[in-house]
């Protein structure tokens, strides 16, 4: 999981006023989960939602797999070196400006 967690993406964004956990709430979520960028309540409800809901899971299977699809397709690009180093350059720049 990412060290940063958004608020929209906890638990409590996750259930909704009535206390029960909504397809569109998850299917909101869907992509942060599979990003492991959600906090740990909210994906084991997310998990537990998909496995008792055969639409939604079927929903994240097609997220899932377009991931997947667009690793293998794009994991072997590599950005030129003159643009690797200009974009090194800039956030080096960038983070000398804020004085860190």
């Amino acid at each position: 999981m990412s060290g940063h967690v958004h608020e929209e993406h906890t638990f409590s964004a996750l259930v909704g006023a009535d206390g029960e956990v909504h397809c569109a709430e998850v299917l909101q979520r869907v992509h942060v989960f599979i990003d492991h960028e959600i906090d740990g309540a909210s994906a084991d409800t997310i998990r537990r939602h998909l496995s008792d809901c055969e639409p939604c899971l079927d929903q994240f299977d097609v997220a899932e797999a377009v991931k997947q699809l667009v690793h293998r397709c794009c994991s072997g690009e590599q950005a030129p070196d003159a643009l690797r180093r200009k974009v090194l350059q800039v956030l080096g720049e960038e983070t000398e400006g804020r004085g860190a």
